[in-house]
């Protein structure tokens, strides 16, 4: 539950073959210590220890210990996270925050006097888990506004496989993020969120703004640039720079600028006149950090836009494109569930396509479903109109005014509720079926 538990001085221990299980909550605790062949499963909940956490397989059977949480729950430690002799620990999900985090894992003293080291990949970053620490506890050289080379990720102890780092350094060069970055994907597909301010590497000089060009080709979508605005001309493309889509309608969308890759910014800033933008060809795109507020501006005022993600013909992908699907993320790894976003306009998402929030999200006017997914991981979504054509499928925390099927398409319209990686929540205040239907756990639906 959400209930805060405090273990006393001797900590929480498995021994000989046991398994504890943390399920919600808040923990407390000294140590939180695996020991040979047994598990320590985390699930949902906070933890803070005073002492040491440690998985120890005694080089003789596995010991682990796993943290499988949410984007809310943060795991700290005041003087040790160490896997040695074998042992695991798993951050799968949630955030392990230290930005000490290096003299944690190496060196750590013991009452008895002995001395801790983390074994080479022994602490494993996957699926949907953070770590959240300075750029020296993670490769040779710090970043800062002069520094243009990460140099290679000298603590060993980490398996980047999965997940987000995120690097809390106050400034950062573009060269230095590439090259962090570069060392981090020969990993794994870990994302990397730049939470201080791009300085020009010339002059020193803070960077709030660069072009969506640049930001797509220089950075793309596995790099947050947390506190900059991309800035485009008109009317957007992401994912084709075929030349014969300038000026012709995509998706209602009549291009103006394209760029081939996608990108993670706090914000994008179309240019005067412009009506929205489209995603394609599996490109993702990222808008909103920590700061929250508009994550589309149009020539840095609020304007109602046209926000397609995916494209629905599948026979027919746009010039310069093989895939027709798109990602829309509404809130990077920094985003709390408090986080206040605003999205003027409406979205459509397309078959197979994403719209996934953190934090409060509001869009102001719609959102369509035309076989597309949304998904509130943490905070909630809301808009106006939900609308839904073809099949549409809601995790999360969802509101609505009004929730609208679509009648006569091919399929019978239905929207699916929850899934097997969590619950879904639907408020609304008025509801047209039109002969669609509402399904609340569709694993049940007959034939899946």
């Amino acid at each position: 539950g959400n209930a805060t538990y405090t273990v006393g001085e001797d900590g929480i221990e498995a021994e000989d073959g046991a398994a504890i299980n943390v399920n919600g909550g808040k923990v407390n605790t000294s140590y939180l210590v695996a020991n040979a062949n047994t598990t320590i499963t985390v699930k949902n909940a906070d933890v803070k220890a005073t002492e040491i956490i440690d998985a120890d397989g005694a080089n003789v059977s596995n010991a682990s210990i796993t943290f499988d949480g949410t984007e809310k729950n943060v795991y700290t430690v005041d003087k040790g996270i160490v896997a040695e002799n074998g042992g695991k620990i798993y951050i799968y999900g949630g955030t392990l925050k230290d930005d000490n985090l290096k003299s944690k894992m190496y060196g750590v003293k013991t009452e008895e006097g002995n001395t801790l080291n983390t074994d080479t990949k022994g602490i494993v970053l996957d699926k949907n888990g953070v770590i959240s620490t300075m750029s020296d506890q993670i490769y040779a050289n710090a970043a800062s506004a002069t520094q243009k080379k990460s140099g290679a990720i000298t603590n060993e102890g980490i398996d980047f496989k999965g997940g987000s780092l995120i690097l809390n350094d106050a400034k950062f060069t573009q060269s230095y993020t590439d090259s962090a970055q570069a060392e981090l994907k020969k990993q794994g597909v870990t994302k990397l969120t730049m939470n201080g301010e791009l300085v020009k590497e010339e002059t020193g000089e803070v960077k709030t703004e660069i072009s969506v060009g640049e930001a797509a080709d220089k950075f793309g979508s596995d790099t947050e640039l947390d506190k900059v605005t991309a800035k485009a001309d008109n009317n957007l493309l992401v994912g084709s720079n075929d030349a014969s889509l300038a000026g012709k309608d995509v998706a209602g969308i009549n291009v103006k600028q394209q760029v081939s890759n996608g990108f993670a910014v706090g914000k994008l800033d179309l240019g005067a006149g412009s009506d929205g933008m489209v995603i394609t060809n599996g490109k993702e795109v990222t808008l909103g950090g920590s700061q929250g507020g508009s994550v589309i501006t149009v020539n840095g005022a609020d304007k109602d836009v046209k926000v397609v993600v995916g494209t629905d013909d599948h026979a027919n992908p746009v010039a310069g494109a093989t895939e027709i699907i798109g990602h829309l993320n509404i809130g990077n790894a920094l985003a709390t569930s408090n986080t206040q976003y605003n999205l003027n306009g409406e979205v459509i998402v397309n078959d197979a396509s994403t719209l996934k929030t953190n934090g409060q999200v509001e869009v102001t006017d719609s959102i369509t479903l035309v076989g597309g997914r949304l998904n509130a991981e943490k905070g909630s979504l809301n808009t106006d109109k939900l609308i839904v054509d073809k099949i549409g499928d809601l995790a999360g925390k969802v509101g609505a005014k009004k929730l609208e099927f679509i009648p006569g398409s091919s399929l019978n319209s239905a929207l699916n509720i929850g899934d097997d990686n969590g619950a879904g929540k639907l408020t609304v205040d008025e509801i047209k079926l039109n002969g669609g239907s509402i399904l609340l756990d569709p694993v049940w639906r007959e034939g899946t």
